[in-house]
């Protein structure tokens, strides 16, 4: 990597006409050029007449000082190994080191400091306003003088005081005394309560103080931890280690296995920008649970657990901000593809439009809260919260299929040995046959029986076998905090062990 840094002093080809003083910074790596006659633009070029080809264009500054990564960053290759080779180091930081740490946590340190600085000073001139206040009626006269102790405390501070009944008697005297003293007449008080809560129009919290420090301390741990975190969810270049979170939620005590057995079925940058690739997906997006994850180019990542059986299990999530939001009774699916899309219209819209993707992957919008519950969280603008402004354009859209949460069954034969059928059962209730059986002892029998038609063995009735709730049937109602919490709780499977099967 060149350590200097070195700078482009050629000038736009155009620079004679239109572009004057412009020089060149982008190269279009296209390999059609189609009927354009050059690769080389300048600003003018970037953001005119070749704006079409923005997609296609490598930053020429970064690439010839070797930061290859910078470079390509948001290119468009014509080979899908390229496209997702960079996809995926886009999210990762090849050129960050310990410098760039040393003054992450420099810029943090200082900024805290500053803020530490200002609250410091607020709260000095604060508490001199409050005591000015307090002290009128805390500091009385007549409040001093009804709890003076001024015998009973020289004789508590008797340094020469030792330990003697005689002594403790005349301790314990003295402290009767200051008992019956400070109960003797509350008239000599003259305290005015409603007076003074009239007057008293602030209030020091220092509770509030002390859980917002803790708070504070706590999200320095989390930043401490989660900064560098491990990652398993090898399927996706873009989600982030928060997935976990968001599968703990959907498939508790089964997450292994399901993140092992997400199916990708779509991928944007692969399968191209064409809303119509969408359109194909349209079997598994309306007939299986899916996963769809988002990046924008602004880096936000956010996207859409979509469960078709049970909607109520839907979630939405945000991986920068690390926040789920259950979807609402009244909200009728999480994920909608549009069939009669067309360029001017929507392809995917989440809830209630909570998020819109417009066909053109650009000018995407969102408003948290239509068809998500948002309370319980301080959201300060619905429309920028997901993706940190209030239009967006889309980078990238991952989609998975979700592996069915089958029931862990267990491993026994399911037959119920005490099978409950009919509370008057017109059987013989020992299951055993007559160990004395109705049997002519005379050897001289009938030679042509006539066959038993009421045979000894019971003739149960059709019987269903039963079913078993998965262990660790989702509940996110038991995985949120209850603090968080933005939605009703699911109901839980009833645990019915005759639960007729569904065919």
């Amino acid at each position: 990597m060149t350590s200097k840094k070195q700078k482009i002093g050629i000038y736009c080809q155009d620079d004679q006409h239109f572009h004057r003083g412009q020089k060149i910074k982008y190269l279009m790596v296209k390999q059609d050029k189609g009927s354009i006659q050059k690769r080389l633009f300048c600003d003018e070029c970037f953001l005119g007449n070749y704006n079409s080809y923005q997609q296609y264009c490598c930053n020429l500054q970064e690439l010839i000082n070797g930061r290859i990564y910078e470079a390509f960053k948001y290119t468009k290759f014509d080979s899908d190994k390229k496209q997702e080779y960079f996809n995926y180091a886009r999210n990762h930081s090849p050129y960050y080191d310990d410098k760039f740490i040393e003054n992450m946590v420099t810029s943090f340190q200082e900024e805290m400091l500053q803020k530490i600085e200002v609250m410091k000073e607020k709260f000095l001139e604060e508490i001199k306003k409050y005591l000015e206040v307090v002290q009128r009626w805390t500091l009385k006269d007549n409040i001093k003088e009804y709890f003076e102790c001024d015998k009973f405390k020289i004789k508590l501070l008797d340094e020469k005081f030792e330990r003697s009944p005689y002594n403790f008697e005349e301790l314990n005297m003295l402290a009767d005394d200051y008992v019956e003293k400070i109960n003797k007449d509350d008239q000599k008080l003259n305290i005015n309560l409603a007076d003074i809560v009239d007057k008293q129009k602030q209030f020091f919290n220092l509770e509030k103080f002390k859980n917002c420090f803790k708070e504070v301390m706590e999200q320095i741990e989390i930043m401490e931890n989660r900064t560098f975190s491990n990652y398993t969810f090898s399927q996706s270049t873009l989600a982030t280690p928060y997935i976990e979170d968001v599968v703990k939620k959907i498939a508790q005590g089964q997450e292994e296995k399901f993140l092992k057995d997400l199916k990708i079925i779509y991928r944007m940058t692969q399968q191209g920008s064409n809303y119509k690739k969408l359109q194909e997906k349209k079997q598994q997006l309306e007939g299986s649970d899916t996963i769809t994850i988002i990046q924008t180019k602004n880096k936000c990542v956010f996207g859409v657990y979509n469960c078709i059986q049970q909607r109520q299990k839907s979630i939405l999530f945000q991986m920068n901000k690390e926040k789920f939001f259950q979807l609402k009774e009244t909200s009728q699916q999480a994920l909608k593809l549009n069939l009669n899309a067309d360029l001017n219209s929507w392809i995917l819209k989440i809830g209630d439009e909570d998020i819109v993707i417009n066909s053109t992957f650009t000018k995407c919008k969102s408003n948290l809260g239509n068809g998500f519950d948002i309370s319980g969280h301080k959201i300060f603008d619905k429309k920028e919260y997901l993706s940190d402004c209030e239009y967006f354009d889309i980078y990238d859209i991952e989609i998975f299929e979700t592996p069915n949460l089958n029931p862990i069954i267990n491993t026994n034969p399911i037959i119920n040995t005490n099978p409950i059928i009919n509370t008057n059962p017109i059987i013989n209730t020992n299951p055993i046959i007559n160990t004395n059986p109705i049997v002519n002892t005379n050897p001289i029998v009938n030679k042509n029986p006539i066959p038993n038609t009421n045979s000894s063995i019971p003739n149960f009735p059709n019987q269903t076998l039963p079913s078993f709730p998965p262990q660790g049937s989702f509940n996110p109602s038991n995985t949120m905090n209850s603090s968080t919490s933005n939605s009703q709780p699911f109901q839980p499977i009833p645990n019915n062990p005759f639960q007729t099967l569904q065919k």
